[in-house]
């Protein structure tokens, strides 16, 4: 629980970093931000290296980022420098986020979208990966989040065991999975789907 806490610090202060950058450059704010992944999932494991991934979703308005999702990356990356911080090595607009590495062995991603809006007035969110994708970050985290609280046994039901078993038997694949990197074993997100 300490280190969740401690990985969900080193994300508000990203977040923090980025809004003063985003600020310093006359750039809008994003509309929202959303913790995706492991550590929205609660499915993390200890790392004895500190190697977390730690998700974000940084959701702006479509106007506000530039058109190319290779431009949107690398507007956040600007922002994320201009903000400030003690880097290892600088923030760096990749494929699918824009890294940040921090020198105790852990990352942090922030995933770039943009959203709008269909002519029923729907939320249409777009990832800013090789191209634009239509993705809702927040979707996969509810539903596992669902999956969990239907499928882990009860104690209403007779069950003996912890309440979200489910979420634990993810998290002790998980951690096989890591333990044996010499297999083609499949990531993270695909061991809590078959799950």
């Amino acid at each position: 629980r300490q280190q969740r806490n401690d990985l969900a610090l080193y994300r508000d202060r990203n977040i923090d970093r980025l809004y003063a950058g985003l600020d310093s450059l006359g750039y809008p704010r994003p509309v929202r931000t959303t913790t995706q992944g492991s550590i929205a999932m609660k499915t993390a494991n200890q790392h004895p290296e500190k190697d977390y991934d730690i998700d974000e979703a940084i959701i702006f308005d479509k106007n506000d980022l530039p058109a190319s999702p290779l431009d949107a990356r690398k507007h956040v990356c600007r922002a994320m420098v201009e903000g400030g911080g003690n880097f290892k090595v600088p923030p760096e607009a990749r494929t699918n986020a824009v890294t940040v590495w921090y020198q105790e062995g852990h990352h942090v991603d922030l995933a770039v979208h943009r959203r709008s809006f269909d002519q029923w007035g729907n939320e249409v969110i777009e990832h800013a990966g090789a191209s634009w994708t239509e993705r809702d970050p927040a979707k996969i985290t509810n539903w596992f989040h669902e999956q969990v609280d239907e499928r882990s046994p009860l104690s209403e039901r007779g069950a003996v065991v912890e309440p979200r078993q489910m979420r634990r038997m993810v998290q002790l694949l998980k951690k096989f999975a890591k333990a044996h990197d010499e297999c083609t074993l499949p990531g993270g997100l695909f061991i809590s789907v078959l799950v």
